[in-house]
């Protein structure tokens, strides 16, 4: 996490924080909001993606009024002698996986994965305990999402 603020400072957290709000602005409406100069933004933003800060710009779905209503959770034991890391890539194939984390706990994997119907997740189910390394795989539906965020709390840079 040091890492990071190493070469950000608080100029750069308020894009940052700024874009997490509205990713759609534009350069000139994001320097008018902060005061500074749409150069600066540009090459503020650039610096970002080029260090990997930021990752993509991208929109965010309302999975139920797309046709994808359902949402459930596999926790995945890996085999012994697997690689947890090799066995989550290649779950992370499948299109319907959303996310894959590796956990500690008596699991090893944690799969998050979204679906057209309780049919087609049980297919996704069948083919993540065909994948090679898969031990066990102990599937849940998701019944509500309480809280979906993907903002992250930025904190102020370590001087």
């Amino acid at each position: 996490m040091q890492e990071v603020h190493l070469f950000m400072d608080e100029l750069d957290l308020e894009i940052l924080r700024t874009l997490q709000e509205n990713s759609r602005l534009s350069y000139r409406k994001l320097a008018q909001i902060l005061g500074i100069s749409t150069s600066t933004v540009s090459q503020r933003i650039s610096n970002l993606i080029e260090k990997g800060v930021i990752k993509s710009f991208t929109i965010e779905l309302d999975s139920k009024k797309v046709g994808v209503p359902y949402s459930f959770v596999v926790h995945i034991k890996v085999s012994p002698g697997s690689n947890p890391i090799d066995v989550g890539r290649d779950i992370s194939k499948l299109d319907e996986i959303c996310y894959v984390y590796r956990i500690m706990g008596e699991f090893d994997l944690l799969v998050v994965g979204k679906s057209t119907s309780q049919e087609e997740a049980a297919e996704i189910l069948n083919e993540i305990t065909k994948i090679t390394g898969v031990a066990q795989a102990n599937p849940s539906w998701i019944l509500s999402i309480i809280k979906e965020n993907h903002k992250l709390k930025l904190c102020p840079p370590i001087h």
